[in-house]
């Protein structure tokens, strides 16, 4: 087994090898201009973890500026968009979730699976 960390900036092919890998974690970090590639570089059957901080009017944790959160189900049409189709979308919430270090964190969840587009993938 192989761990990858890398600070993908705007450009995930400049830092990313191309893969295929078996899981992507995208944590906290809102550049929707990497989705598409990073979901590109998953092996068939490869899982997405997303995570990213949402527009709330609620006391939590996270960026003050709006640019850095995500409006209400962004996220999710991110990844039903004609743009990204090689996927299935198995998991997704929004809401209020309690950090591990106790403070509340408004945020949204995503867990996306690669499609095999044919028996040779």
């Amino acid at each position: 087994m192989r761990w990858l960390q890398a600070d993908l900036g705007d450009d995930p092919g400049a830092v990313l090898p191309a893969g295929p890998y078996d899981l992507i974690v995208l944590a906290r970090y809102v550049n929707p201009a990497v989705y598409r590639p990073l979901v590109e570089r998953l092996r068939c059957g490869g899982i997405l973890l997303c995570e990213q901080h949402v527009v709330s009017s609620d006391d939590v944790i996270g960026p003050k500026n709006p640019a850095y959160r995500l409006r209400q189900n962004e996220l999710l049409r991110a990844f039903v968009s004609e743009e990204v189709t090689a996927h299935q979308v198995l998991y997704y919430r929004e809401g209020i979730v309690t950090d591990p270090d106790g403070r509340n964190a408004a945020l949204a969840q995503l867990v996306l699976c690669r499609k095999c587009n044919g028996p040779d993938e």
